[in-house]
């Protein structure tokens, strides 16, 4: 589009305009000039009139195109600059219609340079289709513009070559091409033949009648625009940083208009489809509403597989209810000074709170968003709905409350607040906390006791008075100042309660005292917390973020767990009574030798775990937190050391992060792997890939438990490559620091739990498809609503290596370390299982599976300690065998179906020469299984290679010693090849490889 304060010269003949042309002139925008006059050729002028007359904004006049230059110019001199100039350009004469354009062009740039100086920041050029389409131009349809800058007319090289008359044509197109660098001409490039042609460029003659010229301009001048156009206000020129705003508003008014249809669209749609929805459900549940619905505080029952109640979470008579006459007056004034001060006069709702709370949550880019919901609307949500933090869900919060508001009185909704919110400790209601923390009733507290309860209903969790009893004395201290503040309480009533102690009962609290109960409540709570939109994270960007989502984990944990004590819930588990009682009697038969007790606790100081998870779904059927206590008491059950309890796995991990994802890398059972020194591979600077050690295959590592081995093939594919998969399978607690070569031998900052462990062990006999970690079939609401989905499976591991995996670890069984537990003394059902132990013989681990089920055990000291006689194969695989043997009691005999494992004959044995019979012999006396064997010892002496390739002098302060130690075991390996020639290229590999790494100097 061409926008211009201009004064439009058009040459040529109208009538004898090409088709092309006439479409230039037509696609023309007049709609957009600004100038005061127009020379055109007075031949076609009605034409060309029709086409301009309705922008022109000073009239039209029209002359013959003979003295045009000097008529322009004379008639530019009186109008006040500056200003653009465009020219629209035809020529027809028998010059090349390209340099005739740019002749034109010349000449008037000339001109405009010479007479015009400063008036003028621009000139465009625009020249007809009809003279590009010669010139080989794809699309003849749009004019060519040629745009020249102020900048331009007044450069030096410019001046001095026009000045001289004689450019060439080449020369102008170089010129115009430098000073259109960063603009696009219509798409055109300005070349083609005429470009090759060395024509000369001489400006056009003109007429030399001044006195004439200058008569017409004044003609012109006065009778278009008369005295307005000389008063005409200088125009400022913009500069870039009012063009930048110009822009910028324009664009901002433009994004804000948009923006507000928008806006405007997505509110009419959410009223529609949401909120007059939400507004009939909130009203219909209001007024079908009863005071018995806030009175309403449900036990929670925990259902084991056959339908048994494994645990009621509340006891009846735990809530005393408190009419509103009952309730004492502190406690309403507190409650309305620290959570709602509009209470009295609010719909149930606070619009200006809300906008309080959302201006600080963008200013503090969300740190700060609690608050904004009124008492009616935190009683909506606890009898109503859930705490998931959503826009609908505040939204439906808001119409109860507001609807609640209109059909109950102040009271009744204080009264119904004030006995269902959580005081911890399963204490539902202000009597009952008060009770249960002072051992006397609500009405007979003081004003701090009751400042100090009230405290706790804003994070139950934080404030809890049995855990953390300074939490509550701080905020029950803010309580009273806000109603200081709010006039409710005198000076003198303030210093006496902010200095009064406040004496909590000892027996406070309750908690579940079942391992069963304890795990089904946890898989429970962490389920209700993804309901409500929590995201759970298994890797962190550091420290920081790990001890960052912790803490947002526990709280929201406890809001939960909140949740569940008084909802009503139904939870129906997979947890089988009868296995946990042969669990249970395994591990503390096996331990009952170890009778130490610990005074404070009274609990036993050897300590296990056990985690049994049926391999058909992946859920958890048994779980055993410790042993059962001296006498058989059932007190400091609480701690559930199979889910709560993280030790170091020692090498029972090496299957998960190290050589089932090393399966997946390239490696396979009968890879041959070396068994370094660990103790070296720790050393700063040292790099486990050049170490070499005593050669073996990787069945072997594994069946061996050697960790020199795990150490070089987790530094082959990465620890960040092993241990996504245990993140993958939800580890908790595996943190920034974790990433490194000691996780291949366990050693984790936190570790891991039995729970975690069977979970991980099931999936590798589920052929590497991860369940999760759970024992919930079913969760039912109050209101009888299934609300449990189980989450889809996930492939941690390929199927291949998984199978392969249990394959190997069959040899763990029958072979390897745990050879001494005689599985196949009393059992035909395969097994596999590895074997881990700390250092220091601190924490033992057994995890194993069979085709059923998958148990993980672990036995050691709650604060870790040496126990010498304690070993994977000791303590916790007889603690495994027995309770695998009790599970699978009454099963038939299985083996486990391994369809994907990896063929060991077709990668190893017949690597070489595949599908011949090994005693064929390929000449006399050397057979096929000759050939094979010479070819693999020939593999594992590249490896070697490749690792003195790997040494540098400047890393290795050993250097020539370890080439001369690699040398040595390469010589040592090709003593067994058969074949003299073969072994011979071997030899001279060998040599070659030492001379070059002798040869090093860095």
């Amino acid at each position: 589009m061409i926008n211009r304060d201009l004064i439009l010269n058009f040459t040529g003949v109208y009538d004898e305009m090409s088709f092309h042309e006439k479409a230039d002139f037509e696609m023309l925008d007049c709609r957009n000039i600004s100038g005061t006059a127009m020379y055109v050729d007075a031949d076609g002028e009605d034409a060309i009139r029709k086409k301009i007359a309705p922008y022109g904004p000073g009239g039209i006049h029209f002359i013959d195109n003979g003295n045009y230059h000097y008529v322009t110019r004379f008639f530019l001199e009186k109008i006040e600059g500056p200003f653009d100039l465009l020219v629209f350009d035809h020529h027809h004469d028998d010059q090349e219609p390209m340099i005739a354009g740019l002749r034109s062009c010349g000449s008037w740039i000339r001109d405009v340079k010479e007479d015009l100086g400063d008036k003028v920041n621009s000139v465009t050029l625009c020249l007809g289709a009809n003279e590009i389409e010669r010139t080989g131009r794809p699309d003849p349809s749009l004019p060519i513009y040629i745009s020249i800058d102020k900048d331009v007319l007044s450069a030096d090289v410019v001046k001095t070559n026009w000045d001289q008359g004689d450019m060439t044509l080449p020369e102008m197109i170089d010129i115009l091409k430098s000073e259109m660098k960063d603009r696009k001409i219509a798409g055109v490039d300005i070349c083609g033949e005429c470009a090759e042609k060395d024509s000369m460029f001489n400006p056009a003659e003109v007429s030399t009648n001044e006195a004439a010229d200058k008569a017409l301009a004044d003609f012109f001048f006065h009778n278009l625009r008369g005295e307005k156009v000389a008063k005409k206000r200088k125009k400022k020129k913009k500069t870039a940083l009012g063009v930048f705003f110009g822009v910028f508003f324009r664009l901002f008014a433009i994004i804000t208009i948009v923006t507000c249809i928008l806006g405007g669209i997505f509110l009419w749609y959410f009223y529609d489809h949401y909120i007059k929805e939400y507004d009939k459900e909130a009203k219909e549940l209001v007024e079908n509403s009863t005071r018995n619905d806030f009175k309403r505080v449900e036990p929670t029952y925990i259902y084991d597989v056959d339908g048994n109640v494994i645990m009621k979470l509340r006891e009846e008579g735990d809530a005393a209810y408190l009419s509103y006459a009952d309730i004492p007056q502190y406690a309403v004034n507190a409650f309305i000074a620290v959570e709602d001060r509009t209470f009295w006069k609010n719909p149930g709702y606070d619009i200006g709170g809300i906008v309080r709370v959302l201006f600080y949550y963008i200013r503090t880019k969300g740190v700060e968003k609690h608050g904004a919901s009124t008492i009616t609307q935190q009683l909506a949500k606890n009898v109503y709905l859930s705490s998931e933090v959503s826009i609908t869900r505040k939204l439906r919060e808001i119409l109860i409350s507001r609807y609640l508001a209109e059909k109950y009185s102040k009271q009744d909704i204080m009264e119904f607040y004030v006995n269902n919110i959580y005081f911890a400790n399963q204490y539902y209601g202000l009597e009952a906390a008060a009770q249960g923390y002072f051992g006397k009733h609500a009405a007979s507290l003081s004003l701090s006791e009751v400042a100090y309860l009230c405290a706790i209903p804003n994070r139950p969790a934080y404030y809890d008075p049995v855990k953390y009893p300074d939490h509550a004395l701080t905020r029950r201290d803010k309580i009273l100042g806000d109603m200081l503040e709010e006039g409710l309480i005198s000076q003198l009533q303030y210093d006496q309660a902010v200095s009064e102690k406040i004496n909590i009962m000892e027996t406070s609290g309750s908690e579940l005292k079942d391992y069963q109960a304890t795990y089904a409540m946890d898989c429970a709570v962490r389920y209700l917390m993804k309901l409500s939109g929590f995201s759970f994270q298994y890797t962190y960007a550091d420290s920081t973020e790990y001890e960052n989502y912790e803490s947002l984990y526990n709280e929201m944990y406890e809001e939960q767990k909140e949740l569940l004590y008084s909802g009503g819930y139904k939870i129906y588990t997979t947890l089988n009574s009868v296995y946990q009682e042969e669990l249970q009697e395994a591990l503390d038969e096996v331990l009952s030798f170890d009778t130490e007790v610990t005074e404070s606790t009274g609990a036993y100081a050897l300590q296990g775990a056990v985690t049994a998870v049926d391999n058909s779904n992946g859920k958890v059927i048994a779980i055993v937190g410790g042993r059962t206590n001296p006498g058989g008491a059932s007190n400091n059950l609480t701690l559930n050391r199979a889910f709560q309890s993280f030790r170091q796995p020692g090498s029972s991990i090496k299957p998960l992060i190290v050589y089932a994802p090393a399966l997946e890398n390239g490696y396979y059972p009968g890879s041959i792997v070396q068994n370094i020194d660990v103790t070296t591979a720790k050393k700063k600077g040292v790099n486990a890939l050049t170490l070499s050690g005593t050669p073996m295959t990787m069945r072997s590592a594994v069946e061996n438990s050697i960790n020199g081995c795990a150490w070089q093939v987790l530094a082959n594919i990465s620890p960040k490559t092993g241990i996504k998969h245990i993140t993958d399978m939800e580890y908790r607690k595996i943190v920034p620091d974790d990433y490194n070569l000691a996780a291949s031998l366990g050693g984790l900052t936190k570790g891991v739990t039995t729970a975690e462990q069977a979970a991980g062990y099931s999936t590798l006999a589920n052929h590497g498809s991860y369940r999760g970690q759970t024992c919930i079939s079913s969760i039912k609401n109050a209101d009888g609503e299934e609300i449990y989905v189980d989450s889809d499976p996930v492939q941690v591991y390929t199927s291949q290596a998984a199978d392969t995996m249990i394959d190997i670890m069959k040899g763990v069984v029958t072979k390897g370390t745990a050879k001494k537990m005689g599985w196949y003394t009393d059992q035909t059902t395969e097994a596999a299982g590895k074997t881990g132990t700390t250092n220091g013989s601190k924490d033992g681990w057994f995890c194993g599976v069979t085709p059923y089920y998958s148990v993980a055990v672990w036995v050691g000291y709650d604060t870790p300690r040496e126990l010498a006689s304690l070993y994977g194969s000791s303590y916790p695989a007889s603690i495994w065998k027995q309770c695998m043997s009790a599970l699978i009691d009454g099963e038939s005999t299985a083996s486990f179906y391994l369809p994907d494992k990896m063929e060991e004959a077709s990668l190893t044995a017949e690597k070489y020469l595949p599908g011949r019979d090994a005693s064929e012999e390929l000449y006399a006396g050397y057979t096929v299984g000759d050939y094979r064997n010479d070819h693999n010892i020939g593999d594992a002496v590249s490896a070697v290679l490749a690792q003195m390739g790997a040494l540098s002098r400047l890393t290795d302060p050993n250097y020539d010693a370890d080439i001369a130690a690699l040398y040595s075991q390469c010589a040592a390996s090709i003593a067994g090849v058969k074949d003299a020639s073969y072994a011979a290229e071997l030899q001279s590999q060998i040599n070659t490889a030492y001379a070059v790494a002798v040869a090093k100097v860095n």
